[in-house]
């Protein structure tokens, strides 16, 4: 038997937080503690928190530096860290897979080709295997569209008196149509001129 992916997830990793600055510095170099602090729109306290258990935990590593007379803290993540947020990707996949077919896409999509390009463009971050996974689920898409969406859309239009024709508009083929001054037009009535 085996376990429930719930057991896949790493608590050093998956608090919103520690996850939170994990996945900001992925694809980074490094980034200071403020940039952090304000991309995550969290306290010093908090913050200074989080990261020291990540620290602790070896997933990222801070140095503190004096430049131009002021201190700043780098943050960066390790090879450790780095494989760690895989990890909880992957755990996290695994524990949405518990849902069914996956519950990302709304058409409940089961191709596994296009869940093996999926998996390619989240995981891989060269942008040109990100680039061509992606462009591969659309192909796929396209060859099985499973949904045309319509919808209705909510408008207002504001213009000036020379405007006409807002109170009594027509199709173009000289049929009534609703008005225009504020509404909902649902998609079937739109039209294109030729």
């Amino acid at each position: 038997m085996t376990r429930h992916p719930i057991h896949n997830l790493n608590d050093d990793v998956h608090q919103r937080v520690r996850l939170g600055i994990l996945a900001s510095l992925d694809g980074l170099a490094k980034t200071d503690f403020n940039h952090l602090k304000t991309t995550l729109e969290l306290t010093d306290g908090n913050l200074g928190r989080h990261l020291q258990a990540l620290e602790e935990a070896g997933l990222v590593s801070q140095t503190r530096t004096t430049g131009d007379g002021r201190p700043r803290t780098w943050i960066k993540i390790t090879t450790k860290g780095r494989r760690a947020l895989r990890d909880e990707i992957q755990a996290l996949q695994q524990l949405l897979g518990e849902l069914g077919p996956n519950p990302t896409t709304t058409a409940r999509n089961t191709d596994p080709q296009i869940e093996t390009l999926l998996q390619q463009g989240r995981t891989s971050t060269d942008p040109a295997t990100r680039a061509a996974a992606y462009q591969g689920v659309a192909k796929r898409l396209n060859a099985d569209l499973p949904y045309i969406w319509q919808d209705r859309a909510t408008w207002a239009v504001v213009a000036n008196s020379h405007v006409q024709n807002w109170n009594n508009p027509t199709t173009p083929q000289g049929a009534k149509a609703y008005g225009m001054i504020v509404g909902t037009i649902w998609t079937p009535q739109i039209w294109k001129s030729t």
